[in-house]
C-alpha cells in the first residue's frame, strides 16, 4: 500500500507537472507537447507500476519466480511492445503511444500477478450476490 500510496504522488506530479517539467527541460513547442503528453501516460501508469513491482517481490518471497518472470516476459515483448508500436504508427499518437501500449500490458500483467499472489497465499475470492430470483 505504501509503494502505491508513493507512485500516487508521483504520478500527481507528472500528470499536473508534466508541462512545467518539460518546458524546463527544452524550449521546443512541439517537444513540449510530446513530452508533456507522455508525461500524462506515466501519472496512471505509476499506480499500475507500483502493483506489478510489488506483485513480483511478494512472489518471489513465495519462490515463485518462474511464472511472473513468464508473465512478464510474454506479456511486454508478445503484447507490449506490438501494442504500443500500433499505437504509436498506425494510431498516430508517436511516442505517447508506445508508452500507452506499454501501460495497457502493465495493467494486465499487475492484475495477472496479483491475482496469483491470492491463489498462492490462500486469500479468499470476492464473494457474489446470490440472483435475485433467489432473494424472494
Amino acid at each position: 500500500m505504501l509503494a502505491v500510496l508513493c507512485m500516487a504522488v508521483v504520478g500527481a506530479v507528472f500528470w499536473w507537472g508534466g508541462g512545467a517539467i518539460s518546458s524546463a527541460i527544452v524550449a521546443d513547442p512541439a517537444v513540449v507537447l510530446a513530452a508533456t503528453l507522455t508525461f500524462a501516460v506515466f501519472a496512471p501508469m505509476q499506480l499500475a507500476d507500483a502493483v506489478q513491482s510489488v506483485m513480483l517481490g511478494a512472489l518471489r518471497g513465495l519462490s515463485d519466480t518462474g511464472f511472473p518472470a513468464t508473465v512478464s516476459m510474454v506479456g511486454y515483448w508478445a503484447f507490449g511492445l506490438p501494442l504500443g508500436w500500433t499505437f504509436a504508427t498506425w494510431g498516430g499518437w508517436g511516442a505517447p503511444g508506445v508508452w500507452l501500449g506499454y501501460f495497457a500490458v502493465l495493467l494486465g500483467v499487475a492484475a495477472i500477478l496479483t491475482a496469483r499472489f491470492l491463489v498462492r497465499t490462500g486469500r479468499p475470492r470476492a464473494q457474489s450476490f446470490p440472483p435475485l430470483s433467489a432473494q424472494g
